[in-house]
């Protein structure tokens, strides 16, 4: 149903006195919802207690055994030591993903996915304990190759002086000349 707060608010609250247990509450709203759906909704034409039985009946059973995805996905730039930072804490991928974006799937409370093109690269188990590195003996066994395919090549900035920039050296002699004892 869409709108159901506004739904309850509208139609069952105001038939409530100020004073009331909370059994009584429980009451009316039991007889207040059967009541309900005994009527003939305005949009199916149907008894929403008949709709309700019809749709459970072609409904598959629940698997509690399956583990459902929360479906939230998180978008993360892998950093160039390669690992993924995620509430707090850094989980170690393969070092060809550094720079690249990466997204991070909750599984469970406890359980991430972190996906590359739609590729796994590792499953993690949060940990309890504030800003934690994860991963880093399993990928990070080996040094970062001298260079990762795709990333740009680092170059290195010299300081060329000009030669005629270079000072000439004196002997101390000349200073003591200059300075006064």
């Amino acid at each position: 149903m869409e709108r159901s707060v506004w739904y309850v608010r509208q139609n069952f609250w105001p038939r409530i006195p100020d004073v009331i247990t909370r059994e009584e509450l429980n009451t009316r709203v039991i007889v207040w919802a059967h009541e309900r759906d005994q009527r003939i909704h305005g949009t199916t034409f149907e008894r929403p207690a008949d709709r309700w039985a019809a749709d459970f009946a072609g409904s598959s059973p629940y698997d509690p055994t399956r583990l459902w995805a929360f479906g939230e996905q998180f978008p993360r730039k892998v950093t160039r030591d390669a690992f993924v930072h995620w509430q707090g804490h850094r989980f170690a991928v393969p070092w060809t993903t550094a720079g690249k974006m990466v997204h991070v799937r909750r599984q469970s409370e406890t359980d991430i996915v972190i996906y590359h093109e739609a590729q796994e690269l590792s499953r993690y188990t949060v940990p309890h304990q504030p800003h934690q590195v994860v991963g880093a003996d399993e990928w990070h066994k080996t040094p970062p190759p001298e260079r990762i395919p795709g990333q740009p090549v680092a170059r290195r900035r010299t300081l060329q002086v000009p030669h005629e920039a270079v000072p000439t050296t004196r002997s101390l002699a000349d200073y003591v000349e200059v300075v006064p004892q």
